[in-house]
């Protein structure tokens, strides 16, 4: 290749066009083609889901109740739960089975006969 004069470097300087070639690795090529390179794979996503049931921190099923207790700024208790699912009125304890087996898991109770 023939060496650049000095009118042609400071030309180029001008334009902000470097004649130094950077080192253009696979995330640059990625990231070249569109691809984000800085998030998490698929894979690395489930090793840390794993991770997070392993250490019982796994993230609870939310329905829209849960939700707007959480919005409200109350807490997820099940007596929470059941006044405002049923609009202050709830039924009597214990419920009966097909009102028990809709209310989330961390609510139901556990009563096996």
């Amino acid at each position: 290749m023939k060496k650049l004069s000095i009118s042609d470097r400071k030309f180029l300087a001008a334009c902000k066009i470097s004649m130094t070639v950077e080192p253009f690795d696979d995330a640059k090529f990625l990231a070249a083609c569109g691809v984000r390179v800085d998030e998490p794979s698929f894979a690395e996503q489930r090793l840390e889901l794993a991770r997070r049931i392993a250490r019982h921190q796994a993230p609870i099923q939310l329905d829209g109740t849960c939700r707007l207790l959480l919005a409200l700024g109350l807490p997820l208790t099940r007596e929470n739960y059941l006044q405002l699912a049923f609009a202050g009125h709830p039924p009597e304890e214990p419920l009966d089975g097909e009102i028990e087996a809709e209310l989330p898991e961390q609510f139901r109770t556990d009563e096996e006969d």
